[in-house]
């Protein structure tokens, strides 16, 4: 969560914090218990973030020489 909570390493505090969340969501899962707790805070990151970087989310095509 510090990762992201600093401006220089966002991205990557991101990717962590989405792996972890979706750890928690396949425990979840596992334990067969409703995922919805997981699920919304994955949400809401994937959301925060597109917010604050969205040319983080574009994909760019490739460049062939």
């Amino acid at each position: 969560v510090l990762l992201f909570l600093i401006p220089d390493t966002r991205r990557v505090g991101f990717l962590c914090c989405t792996a972890y969340i979706g750890g928690v969501i396949a425990a979840n899962l596992i334990g067969k218990e409703p995922p919805i707790p997981g699920l919304l805070m994955q949400v809401l990151l994937w959301i925060g973030m597109y917010l604050e970087a969205p040319e983080f989310f574009r994909i760019s095509p490739l460049k062939i020489r």
